[in-house]
């Protein structure tokens, strides 16, 4: 590979790595910037803190690449129950995760799937969407 190309690769890389940077989701005041209004994203997060906190998982993890299973399968389940509690499109809902719509496809799957073949997984994932429709409706 010639020197200009690998150039061209790295600038390509960094213009992607620059793209996902601005689609940081968590700020410090805890809404969500990308790609829905404020009272969306902030239910958004209250999801995200719910599905942390009840798996154990810390929120900026969620939101990270990190692929290890406990913290795919949080990721997951945020993303399936942003999907079903706010109505949210693949696309927005990939977008405040950072990842595609392929990737939330999965997830509502993967979950699907689980809750469907794991009595107790079932249960916790009930009680999650439980506590975040509580959590949303006193907000």
């Amino acid at each position: 590979m010639t020197l200009t190309t690998q150039l061209n690769t790295t600038v390509r890389q960094l213009l992607v790595l620059v793209g996902r940077a601005e689609q940081l989701v968590a700020r410090a005041d805890g809404h969500v910037r990308l790609p829905v209004g404020p009272e969306t994203g902030r239910r958004a997060m209250l999801i995200v803190r719910v599905v942390a906190r009840r798996l154990d998982i810390p929120e900026q993890k969620i939101f990270s690449r990190d692929r290890q299973a406990a913290v795919a399968l949080a990721r997951q389940v945020a993303m399936v129950l942003c999907r079903r509690r706010l109505g949210l499109t693949l696309d927005a809902t990939a977008q405040i995760f950072g990842r595609d719509h392929g990737a939330v496809t999965w997830a509502l799957k993967a979950v699907e799937d689980r809750v469907q073949t794991d009595c107790s997984f079932g249960r916790l994932f009930a009680a999650i969407e439980a506590e975040a429709k509580k959590e949303i409706a006193t907000s």
